[in-house]
């Protein structure tokens, strides 16, 4: 007889793969949906591996060992990413592939749990630690103690804050009705990602004074098939929320093509690279607009989407990077940082330090400072 858990397993599949099945056809329209399918796809691995556990399949398919324990570690990086894909916050770092980095403690996982590689040689290790630490006395084996809660619950702990960082951060920056929808969307899924690991530790917690296990993953996997449900009704009630950016929601009505946007972005960043228009403070969009002879809200459209940026923190780049070298030219030395702030286009030393501090993470000062100590080099 088919128990309940696998019913509800079988049943998170099915809603994963289906909803799965409605957003590759758009995996190339940007990233959030890729995200967002990624982390579908992490949903039916998880519960497939659950579903194979339950049947007794992983006995025989010994090559699936570690897959468990590895997927738990997938979660976090892939709602982070999303996130950030989701309110349209572009990779700043010059490392091609950056964002792989996040990934590397599942890798690592899957090392060590491995039938191929390392499983036999971190039991062994595990089961000396149980051996000697006498606390580790439960129905859980050293492996889930340490894999599935001790090392996952940091793991949590730290992509919860970092996208909780992310949201307020935003929140700072944008104070608008499509914002405020997608925060409180991201919010939603952060809520779930620490539920699960907090039904978990409630589990560890009742142990002791139960004769069943709490957790049995039977209730996290009925939360994972309720998580999936939730995720499947608000996309089919608004899938803006789930799968367009924050900024290119105001311009879902724009007629301007990709083609388009890519060629007033090369004629915008060869204007501000050759002409220095930056350098005025008085300089708006519509001054820029003029000089270009491209539509106001184009311009804004193009450095929204193509950017990742709002107008004024995309001149603002521009008169930071300038600054920088102004601050480590000995031949500025005489500037005041209110003078250097007025010559790269600032209107006042306040608005300057907050740019400044808000790019760099130090002020002007400290930023001059750290520059002498270090043989004045940028």
């Amino acid at each position: 007889m088919i128990s309940l858990s696998v019913v509800i397993t079988i049943i998170g599949i099915v809603q994963a793969l289906f909803l799965l099945g409605l957003i590759v056809p758009r995996l190339n329209k940007n990233d959030p949906i890729a995200y967002a399918a990624l982390l579908l796809l992490i949903f039916v691995i998880d519960f497939s591996m659950y579903l194979l556990i339950n049947i007794r399949l992983t006995e025989s398919g010994y090559f699936l060992l570690g897959l468990g324990e590895t997927t738990l570690f997938l979660y976090g990086p892939v709602i982070y990413l999303y996130s950030k894909s989701l309110l349209g916050i572009k990779n700043e770092s010059k490392v091609k592939y950056s964002e792989l980095i996040h990934f590397m403690p599942a890798v690592i996982v899957y090392i060590l749990l491995s039938p191929f590689l390392f499983r036999e040689a971190t039991f062994s290790g595990l089961n000396s630690l149980r051996e000697n630490l006498p606390f580790l006395v439960s129905v859980y084996t050293a492996e889930e103690l340490v894999f599935d809660f001790l090392l996952w619950y940091l793991h949590v702990l730290i992509y919860f804050s970092i996208s909780l960082k992310l949201l307020a951060n935003q929140k700072k920056k944008k104070n608008d009705p499509e914002s405020s929808s997608h925060i409180k969307w991201i919010k939603s899924l952060l809520l779930g990602y620490f539920l699960f690991a907090f039904i978990n530790t409630i589990g560890i917690l009742l142990d002791p004074y139960f004769d069943f296990r709490f957790t049995s993953y039977k209730v996290l996997n009925a939360f994972l098939a309720f998580h999936v449900f939730v995720i499947s009704y608000i996309g089919f009630k608004n899938q803006s929320i789930l799968f367009t950016p924050i900024n290119k929601l105001r311009y879902s009505k724009s007629t301007l093509s990709d083609n388009k946007k890519k060629e007033y972005l090369a004629t915008i960043l060869n204007y501000f690279e050759h002409s220095q228009p930056y350098l005025d403070q008085d300089l708006t969009l519509k001054k820029v607009a003029s000089h270009l002879d491209i539509l106001q809200n184009h311009v804004s459209q193009v450095i929204n989407e193509e950017l990742g940026k709002r107008f004024s923190e995309f001149v603002n780049s521009y008169r930071i990077q300038l600054a920088k070298k102004h601050l480590a030219d000995p031949s500025k030395n005489m500037l005041t940082i209110e003078g250097i702030a007025s010559e790269v286009g600032f209107k006042s030393k306040s608005s300057f330090n907050t740019a400044f501090k808000r790019d760099t993470g130090v002020t002007p000062s400290s930023f001059k400072k750290n520059l002498t100590s270090k043989g004045n080099s940028i």
